[in-house]
């Protein structure tokens, strides 16, 4: 410019000036929009937005294609979120089926663990082995609810109650159920 108005007169640098204005302020309004536009969704998809997309009809050259790349982001957070919900819940439906095959006949174990406890029993061995079967059997199917109750926690499927807790008060509790075992082996 400085140099046109050493060449030019002063109207033709004006009229010039009043030119590149008209041209150059739509111009960068245009491309702030853009921008503006390519921020928001930005943002909307990095708070799990899934909805969000952006209007690429408009956009031109880079613009166009940081628009369609943030389309194609979301998408591709939305297919592996969907991938990840069916993994989970395979998962729990595995964990289920196999806890159910396992919990039939343990609980056929268990009943038959309890009458062979009420029979008279005169080998004191016999009487040991069943009180082993049966603390065992009984473990092993706490072990297995607790499993299935962990699964569909984990997938979402367990709704929880959530409640506030004095911790003071549970740790009393889960001390006086084993302040037995902790005595026993001389522990504080």
């Amino acid at each position: 410019e400085f140099i046109l108005l050493l060449t030019w007169g002063i109207e033709d640098i004006i009229c010039l000036f009043i030119i590149e204005k008209l041209i150059f302020i739509p111009l960068i309004f245009y491309v702030a929009i853009m921008l503006f536009k390519l921020e928001q969704t930005g943002k909307k998809i990095s708070s799990a937005d899934m909805t969000a997309t952006v209007d690429t009809k408009y956009f031109l050259g880079t613009f166009k294609k940081q628009g369609e790349n943030l389309n194609n982001i979301k998408l591709g957070i939305a297919q592996a979120v969907e991938d990840k919900m069916k993994s989970e819940r395979f998962k729990t439906e595995l964990i289920t089926n196999v806890s159910h095959d396992i919990k039939t006949p343990l609980t056929s174990i268990i009943n038959y663990v309890d009458l062979l406890g009420k029979e008279d029993l005169q080998n004191e061995n016999a009487k040991e082995y069943i009180q082993i079967i049966s603390k065992h059997s009984d473990r092993l199917k706490k072990l297995v609810v607790d499993l299935v109750d962990a699964s569909k926690a984990s997938s979402g499927v367990l709704q929880l109650d959530m409640q506030p807790l004095k911790i003071d008060v549970l740790l009393e509790q889960i001390a006086g159920e084993y302040i037995e075992r902790l005595s026993v082996n001389n522990l504080e």
